[in-house]
């Protein structure tokens, strides 16, 4: 996993300013561009970066156009967000505020 820093958008469910993209895929140490999905981690939204790497939320409809591989990606980082979460919440610290991490 790396983390990288993206043009600072905000999440448009709720509004989390996002300024940095982690990636989780195994072996894949490149940053985001447009056209690339990622997860809100405040409210778990799947969203995709514009061309000016402002981030729109993927309609529910649109699910059915992703490729199987990239569903299951999808799912394998909201498992690890979940338990990131969950991990946080007993160590009393915010997944989603890098300024709270320990």
């Amino acid at each position: 996993m790396s983390t990288h820093p993206v043009p600072a958008a905000c999440c448009p469910g709720c509004g989390l300013e996002v300024a940095a993209a982690t990636n989780a895929e195994r072996g894949v140490d490149d940053g985001p561009g447009p056209g690339d999905l990622t997860i809100c981690a405040r409210c778990r939204r799947f969203l995709t970066f514009e061309t000016d790497m402002s981030l729109v939320e993927i309609a529910p409809e649109d699910y059915v156009k992703l490729p199987l591989e990239t569903l299951a990606s999808l799912m394998r980082a909201l498992r690890l967000l979940a338990s990131l979460s969950q991990k946080a919440e007993e160590e009393s610290w915010a997944v989603w505020d890098p300024d709270d991490w320990p």
